[in-house]
């Protein structure tokens, strides 16, 4: 009798595992970004982390700002407050940004959150902010920051997002990519108006990204 109680009490217990889900809330581990290595790389250099030709930087803030504001700040005051997109339910965050002369060249961000609806949330409060000045609006000086949005098919849901200004505004394009309680970013900002050639690269890093995203994702 005995050991058939210790037999039950083991078998519940397995099936308590098998039916959790095993990544739901794991943080992100160390390496775990594609340009982790060359941050590490980086710093293994004798001019060490913050050289200011070129520099790779890692920021872990829970609460860093979304990577791609929805519009200009400068062109549009009402959004000042767009660094609180996506904010709710985060339960880790990273960014990894490289720059070259104090000018940004890739940010590389993943966010997890707690749930998939918070992770859709995100996606929500970013495409409001976007709709607010989706058709540009000018700033005192006359300048126009204009961003596109066009959903393509990458996790369960994606935009690709070009980002333009006649003014002092960086021009960037963007790929954002959620998957199960994941977000994924990819920007490339530019010294000019982005073409079609950019996305390339920024949908080959979220594939990549994709498919080892539910090692630490709740993708069910």
């Amino acid at each position: 009798m005995y050991l058939k109680k210790i037999i039950a009490i083991v078998a519940a217990c397995a099936a308590v595992s098998v039916a959790a889900p095993v990544h739901a809330g794991t943080p992100l581990p160390k390496g775990f970004l594609l340009g982790e290595q060359a941050v590490a790389d980086d710093e293994a250099e004798d001019e060490g982390p913050h050289d200011y030709e070129d520099y790779w930087g890692v920021d872990n803030r829970l609460k860093q700002p979304f990577a791609v504001p929805p519009c200009s700040t400068s062109v549009l005051p009402g959004l000042a407050a767009w660094p609180k997109i996506g904010l709710k339910g985060r339960l880790a965050a990273r960014n990894v940004q490289h720059s070259t002369q104090e000018f940004v060249h890739s940010v590389e961000q993943v966010i997890l959150y707690s749930s998939a609806k918070n992770a859709e949330r995100a996606m929500r409060e970013f495409k409001a902010g976007w709709e607010r000045c989706r058709k540009g609006r000018k700033n005192a000086q006359g300048d126009v920051f204009r961003r596109s949005l066009t959903g393509t098919a990458l996790g369960d849901q994606a935009w690709k997002s070009r980002g333009t200004s006649t003014g002092v505004d960086q021009d960037d394009a963007a790929v954002i990519v959620r998957r199960a309680n994941a977000v994924i970013v990819y920007l490339h900002p530019r010294d000019g108006k982005p073409s079609p050639k950019d996305f390339p690269p920024l949908v080959a890093s979220a594939r990549t990204m994709l498919a080892k995203i539910c090692q630490v994702a709740a993708c069910g």
